[in-house]
Order: C-alpha cells, then structure tokens, then sequence
C-alpha cells in the first residue's frame, strides 16, 4: 500500500513538472509574440510618418496586419486563460500532494503501530510453540512410562496367574496331604450324647469318634447302650455334613462311633436324636480343634446342616444340669426350663459348633 501511494505521489510530480514546463513555455512564446508586435507597430509609424503614399498603398496591408494582430492577440488572450487554468491546477495538486502527504505520514504512523504489535505477536506465538514442543514432548516421554508400565503390569499379571495357579497346586497338594496324614494317624474326639435309661429318666453317655487310614467304612460300637436300627444312617449323615462344614473328604478314613455307658443297666439311644451331638465332634476332631464338655447338646441332623427336633428333652437337660453342664443346646422350638441351666436354641450346625468348638 505504501509502494502505490508513492509511486502515485512521483506521478503527481511529475504532472506539476511537466505543467511548470509547459507554462514557462506558454511564457516565454507571449514574451516573443509582445516583442514582434512591438517591432511591427514601430516599422508601421515610420512608414506612416515618411509617407502618405505608404500609407495609402500600403492601407490594405496595414488592415491585414490588424486582422494578424487582433487574431496574435486572441491567442496570447486563450494561451493566458489555458496558463491561468494550469496554475490552478497546479495549486490544486499540490493541495493533494499536501493531503496525500498527510495521509501517509498517518498511514506510516498506523503501520508502525500493526508492525509492532505483529511483532508481540509474533513473540508471543513462538513462545506458545515452545510450550505446545515442550508439553509434546512431556506427553510422549509420559505415554513411553505408561506404555512401560503396562508392560510391567502384562508381566505382573502372568506372573500373578502364574503364582494362582502354584498356590492352586500346592493347596492340592497340601489338602492332599492332610488327608494322607489324616489317614495314617488316628484322630479321636470325645463327647457327651444324651440318652434315656430304662426307667425313663434322662442321662449322659461318654461317645468317641475315631477315624483311622482306610477305605470309607462307617461303624458304631456300644457297651451298655442300645441304638436303634436308624443310628448307622444318622453316623452317615453326620459324616457327610462335617465333610460339607469343613471341606475335608472321609473317603480314605474309616469312622468308628463309640458309646460307652459305664453304669448300671442298659441305655437307650435313638439314633437321630444323637445325630447332631455325633456331627459336631467329628468336625472337632477334623480341625483338631478343642471341644467344651459344659456345652451339651441333643438334636438330629438333616443333610442340609439344619437340626431337627427330638423326644424327651425335659430328662435330656436335667441329665445334662446333673452331669455339670452350664449351658444346654436344643432344637429350635423345644425350650425347657431347668433351673440353673441355660437352655439354647440352635438351627443348624455352625450355630452349634460355634458355641462348643474352640
């Protein structure tokens, strides 16, 4: 933009140049017109004054000459109008030289200001490209540490499934082993199960069970006691509950249940009322856990770990208050009142296990 304003301001000059040229010659040609004329009006007033007969023969040429004046005059007359019309456009030009003159030192002044405002810009810029470099390549040293870690992580997780399943082995193997050890050691466990004597009346039986290495047999041996035809499948289903309980198999164990009455006569027990009682102690004797003899208990089993009710549980706890127990656990359902005894309600084998195991 500034180019053209200049180029068109040396056009203007040279306009006015040109103008000044061709009225100096405008003037110069008027100057040599006045000085011709001025000679001819001098050689017209000698030939007049020297002689008449000039004047009369020459009258025809002296109105030629007037004609050639008056028409010189007329033109130097147009020539001064075109010169005045040339000084007026000359001022007129310089006037717009004088705006265009005006309006560029503003434009210059305007530019100025752009071009140092496109410079802080410009700084400004480079400095926000220098950060967008410096946050990019924060960014890819970021992305090659997660990438890394991820393939930590990878690694990590191999390693992970790769230790689950050892830890999955060994706990075979260990289970494994426990049973082997299980099987070849005897483990016994003793209790107390309530029974009923020939006189009706309540009273404790001593009962052991033992498991020893062999094939899965389950058997019972008594000594003073009779158990009804039942008391084998309540022995079963206690061993398949603690199994359940305690997730430790009898398959290569055989299991005796003893019941030894060492007073006199003979006493009954029905085979599913002791079932609970005989559930608890064999998970005591799988965990190797201690078992409290103040806690006694009567109740059947049922395969879902539940316990079901049982006959003559008034004789049972009193039997139970005699024999030393404090606290005395029945099924859901058949509360007794025995003074200074605490009778207990339980429904299933955990709640049991939970107030005699240890």
């Amino acid at each position: 933009m500034a180019e053209d304003k200049d180029h068109k301001h040396k056009t203007i000059r040279e306009e006015i140049k040109h103008g000044e040229e061709f009225l100096n010659h405008l003037l110069h040609k008027h100057r040599k017109l006045k000085i011709h004329f001025s000679a001819a009006v001098v050689v017209l007033l000698i030939v007049i004054g020297t002689s008449a007969f000039f004047n009369f023969t020459f009258s025809i040429d002296n109105q030629n000459k007037a004609v050639i004046i008056s028409s010189q005059e007329a033109v130097i007359e147009n020539q001064t109008g075109q010169i005045n019309s040339l000084g007026k456009l000359v001022q007129n030009q310089a006037l717009s030289i004088a705006n265009l003159t005006a309006f560029t030192n503003t434009q210059k002044v305007t530019i100025g200001a752009q071009q140092t405002e496109l410079e802080k810009r410009g700084l400004y810029i480079n400095t926000l490209l220098t950060n967008i470099t410096t946050l990019t390549n924060s960014v890819k040293t970021k992305e090659a540490v997660i990438n890394n870690l991820k393939d930590q992580l990878g690694q990590t997780e191999s390693q992970v499934k790769t230790l689950e399943g050892q830890l999955t082995s060994t706990k075979s193997e260990l289970s494994s082993s426990q049973q082997k050890v299980q099987s070849l050691t005897p483990v016994t466990k003793n209790y107390f199960v309530a029974a009923v004597s020939g006189s009706g009346g309540g009273v404790i039986v001593p009962m052991e069970v033992k498991f020893v290495g062999g094939t899965g047999i389950i058997s019972i041996d008594v000594h003073n006691v009779e158990v009804s035809s039942t008391a084998q499948d309540s022995v079963r289903s206690a061993a398949i509950v603690a199994q359940q309980v305690t997730g430790v198999g009898l398959s290569g164990s055989d299991t005796t249940v003893s019941f030894v009455h060492g007073g006199e006569g003979v006493v009954s027990i029905d085979g599913p009322s002791a079932g609970a009682a005989i559930t608890v102690t064999m998970i005591a004797a799988i965990q190797g856990k201690n078992m409290n003899s103040n806690v006694l208990m009567t109740g059947t089993i049922n395969i879902d770990g539940t316990i079901g009710q049982i006959g003559g549980q008034q004789a049972k706890a009193e039997a139970a208050k005699a024999k030393g127990a404090t606290k005395f656990l029945v099924p859901v359902g058949q509360l007794v009142n025995v003074t200074g005894l605490e009778v207990v309600e339980v429904a299933n084998i955990n709640q049991a296990v939970g107030l005699i195991v240890s």
